[in-house]
């Protein structure tokens, strides 16, 4: 799959400190939603009708909770399994097409606004639950 998405493509998984990561993770995503969005929303309008369309997206969001989870290990190892299979759900979705069409459409957000919002919130969602809930 990743021969036909390059932009789908991390390289240097976990590598660098966190901050290095989460920039490299986002500009990733944010240049890779800015080429494909028209072909991802669409491939998603299909999805009821189409089982492969289903299974395209199920697997292209299969391939970037793998990601997600390779790159921020050493944070997500400190969380409990619980806590670091939230967090891994919240990046994904934060960073997942239909985000990038609510900011960049829907807020009228830049690339580069884009880009902040969701490396501020990465960074505060692998620091851990901020309450005492289990």
């Amino acid at each position: 799959m990743l021969e036909r998405f390059p932009l789908l493509e991390l390289t240097k998984t976990g590598e660098g400190t966190l901050h290095e990561r989460v920039e490299a993770f986002v500009a990733l995503r944010v240049a890779l939603w800015e080429k494909v969005s028209l072909l991802a929303r669409l491939q998603r309008t299909v999805v009821l009708e189409d089982k492969d369309a289903a299974k395209m997206v199920d697997d292209v969001r299969g391939v970037m909770v793998n990601q997600i989870r390779d790159h921020f290990a050493p944070e997500l190892g400190e969380l409990t399994l619980a806590q670091g299979d939230d967090a891994v759900a919240l990046v994904a979705m934060l960073t997942s097409v239909e985000s990038w069409e609510q900011f960049r459409l829907s807020y009228r957000r830049s690339p580069l606004q884009t880009r902040r919002a969701w490396a501020n919130t990465i960074k505060a969602i692998l620091q851990g639950p901020a309450t005492g809930l289990p």
